[in-house]
């Protein structure tokens, strides 16, 4: 069993511009300053402070000997408790080594500060300008171990001390670990977005319902990933009737837009052709002179995307997979 007494300062002794500019940073991992001087008062001005509730206090003012030995149902129940400690002193952490039994049963985890462990160089390094380095092998940390006399997670591990200061309050809800949407606020978001909101708009009504930037819990651009991966679930549930929707909508404005949907036995859609009223024209034009690629990639169905193009540049699209030349031959005739 490992264990440290001693305690966080209480500032963050934040001063330069250059400091300033990194705890405005901190969207990643949490940007701070190495070896930083923990007994230095904290520089933010008295309008700025942010007023702590009981919660917070009483993480604040917990020890090694508070911590050691306490009780967790599960590994995730472990982690809230780090990530609301972390969030009070104004660090961010993050899940690593992880131990299981061969059915797969979890018997220890560790959660570390982000500033853990040093920087990993890539490649891409050589290519563009490193990012700042957030890695400052800072060993505070947490560890539980299963106790199979009650299939409880013990803390056996909690390091206090860090090698650089903390975030100043104002910005912690801008650290990865303290960011995220829940399910209550993911089906808010999809009815607004359903409604016709923008996210810009989204987030200004969180702001304003929450009281401010930092009680949200998430940033626009959490959103943004959000409202763009829900799209794309949505539209891989019923990709098919999408694209034929998408495609129908365009015959409305295009009265010479041609669509000719192939469906299999089972009515399951097998093949498209599409083009607009300038591809049939231009076919009839220059039909003589016809070239198709069908190099491009295929996607998650195994159908790969053909163009075909003329001489007069004009784009006749089809994704399908087998029959090129009876489609083909179908297409020409229906063209001219």
């Amino acid at each position: 069993m490992e264990e440290d007494g001693n305690q966080h300062a209480a500032g963050d002794g934040l001063t330069s511009e250059r400091e300033e500019k990194q705890n405005q940073s901190a969207e990643e991992e949490g940007i701070v300053e190495e070896n930083g001087d923990k007994n230095a008062e904290s520089d933010i001005e008295p309008d700025d402070e942010i007023i702590e509730d009981e919660e917070t206090e009483v993480l604040k003012n917990l020890t090694a000997e508070d911590v050691i030995g306490r009780k967790f149902n599960s590994t995730e129940e472990a982690y809230d408790f780090y990530n609301k400690y972390a969030r009070a002193w104004g660090f961010s952490v993050r899940r690593e080594k992880k131990t299981e039994t061969k059915k797969g049963e979890t018997t220890s985890r560790l959660f570390v500060c982000s500033c853990a462990g040093t920087k990993r160089k890539s490649k891409d390094e050589l290519q563009r300008p490193s990012r700042l380095n957030t890695r400052f092998q800072c060993k505070a940390r947490l560890r539980v171990q299963l106790d199979k006399s009650d299939s409880k997670y013990i803390v056996d591990t909690f390091y206090i001390d860090h090698t650089h200061n903390p975030i100043r309050q104002k910005l912690v809800h801008h650290m990865r670990s303290h960011r995220g949407l829940d399910e209550a606020t993911k089906a808010k978001v999809r009815y607004q977005r359903d409604a016709g909101m923008k996210t810009a708009d989204i987030m200004n009504q969180h702001v304003h319902q929450a009281g401010g930037y930092d009680k949200v819990g998430h940033t626009k651009k959490d959103l943004h990933n959000f409202a763009s991966k829900d799209r794309g679930e949505r539209i891989s549930e019923g990709d098919a009737a999408t694209a034929l929707a998408y495609l129908k909508s365009k015959i409305s404005g295009d009265n010479h837009f041609v669509l000719e949907p192939i469906f299999d036995e089972d009515k399951r859609l097998h093949s498209i052709f599409w083009a607009d009223s300038m591809s049939v024209a231009d076919m009839a034009c220059f039909g003589d002179l016809l070239a198709f690629d069908s190099t491009y990639k295929k996607n998650v169905y195994n159908m790969p995307l053909v163009v075909f193009s003329g001489a007069h540049f004009y784009l006749i699209v089809t994704t399908f997979i087998d029959e090129i030349i009876v489609l083909l031959y179908f297409w020409y005739i229906r063209c001219t």
